[in-house]
């Protein structure tokens, strides 16, 4: 069946680009990899979906050149992305730091709806159809693993990147695409827990609590965030260090990155060490552990103060002027050596892709091969943890669906 824009790819930014490409009046065909749509989609939030954020600000949105993310992201704003769903069907509910999820709480609800959406205004859909060649002639060849040929006028490569590669996700349509002329940044997992230096740490493993924390690269403060983190066996994790590790994960190979944590969110030294000074004297048969009951998590003090050279049962009455201070500045700027991320397979994102030099940020059609255009995690462009991302695949899909 001929079309006149062929998407390649099943997911937030490939449906997306469908639904827009078709709204202008094209014959569009999307291609799917796997055996339904939006795999990436219905594992995200636990299965419920952040499908967005209300917070508008690009500070949110990290690429190489500040500018290409903005035009995509002004041209289909938060509010254009709400009215969007809204129209679908979609009921949403906000939740802390602006995130947005749908009021089913079930991620399946999204992808049914979109789904519908496409299939009722004409896009056919070809499920199992893994993009194995791209070609330009006159307009554009798409053929398929199994030997399918898919025609095209124009073609939009929405394919994602490296992360979650146990449901589909590879470089094969980046791969694709730089044979026709464009460049990649090397990748790098993004949202994703840390790997740390081995120290008595381990002994915290699940333990959670609410901190604030900076990540640092050669010393230099790159990210800070305030959060919930998550010591695990082999480091850090947590929705705070989620969101810092896009910071630090070009850097974990060679350089000297570290997380510094503040156990006490909003609290310098000066100020616990006086709540901790205060406490003390209150209750000076308490030990130097026990003292911490209704500050910290129960785990934690036995764990971190005699890394700081205090005993755990050192009676309160006998922490001295030093030991308060060497408790209050430790327990505020508290260093953790990164080593590496995790794998790609526990990430949420790709960090790096498609050099956006060559890409229109209009239009988001390649300047090197006309007709070809480009959408979502492939693009080098990647966003805080809190449904940016999501934001990023809605709002250059539409725009390229729009473009083609």
């Amino acid at each position: 069946m001929p079309c006149d824009t062929l998407v390649v790819g099943g997911g937030a930014a490939g449906l997306m680009a469908a639904i827009a490409a078709v709204d202008r009046g094209d014959r569009v065909t999307l291609l799917e990899k796997n055996d339904r749509l939006g795999r990436k989609i219905l594992i995200s939030g636990n299965g419920r979906c952040n499908l967005m954020n209300t917070d508008s600000d690009l500070a949110h949105f990290h690429d190489a050149d500040t500018g290409f993310a903005r035009r995509a992201l002004e041209a289909f704003t938060v509010e254009d992305t709400l009215a969007f769903f809204h129209d679908l069907g979609i009921d949403t509910r906000v939740e802390k730091r602006g995130r947005v999820f749908p009021a089913s709480n079930q991620a399946t609800s999204l992808v049914r709806l979109l789904e519908d959406r496409a299939q009722r205004t004409g896009v056919r859909i070809v499920y199992s159809a893994d993009a194995s060649d791209l070609v330009k002639s006159e307009g554009y060849s798409v053929t398929t693993a199994d030997g399918q040929t898919f025609d095209a006028d124009r073609v939009i490569m929405t394919t994602g990147g490296t992360s979650a590669p146990s449901i589909g996700g590879s470089d094969d349509g980046i791969r694709l695409v730089c044979a026709l002329g464009h460049r990649s940044t090397s990748f790098y997992p993004g949202l994703v827990p840390l790997e740390t230096e081995r120290s008595t740490l381990h002994k915290l493993q699940g333990v959670r609590a609410m901190v604030s924390a900076e990540a640092l690269v050669d010393g230099k403060v790159v990210k800070q965030d305030e959060w919930e983190i998550l010591f695990r066996y082999y480091g850090l994790s947590g929705l705070i260090i989620l969101n810092l590790s896009e910071a630090v994960a070009p850097f974990t190979e060679g350089g000297n990155v570290s997380i510094r944590i503040n156990f006490f969110p909003g609290m310098d030294a000066d100020t616990l060490e006086e709540k901790l000074r205060g406490r003390w004297n209150r209750h000076p048969h308490r030990s130097a552990a026990f003292s911490f009951t209704g500050l910290l998590p129960d785990k934690i003090p036995p764990v971190l103060l005699p890394l700081l050279n205090i005993p755990s049962d050192r009676p309160a009455a006998g922490i001295t002027q030093e030991d308060g201070r060497r408790i209050a500045e430790g327990l505020t700027a508290w260093d953790v050596r990164v080593l590496d991320t995790r794998p790609f397979a526990e990430a949420e994102v790709m960090v790096g892709g498609i050099v956006t030099d060559d890409i229109d940020p209009r239009s988001l059609e390649s300047r090197i091969s006309p007709g070809l255009y480009l959408a979502g995690e492939m693009l080098n462009v990647h966003a805080d943890l809190g449904g940016f991302n999501f934001q990023w695949a809605w709002s250059s899909g539409w725009i390229a669906g729009q473009g083609a």
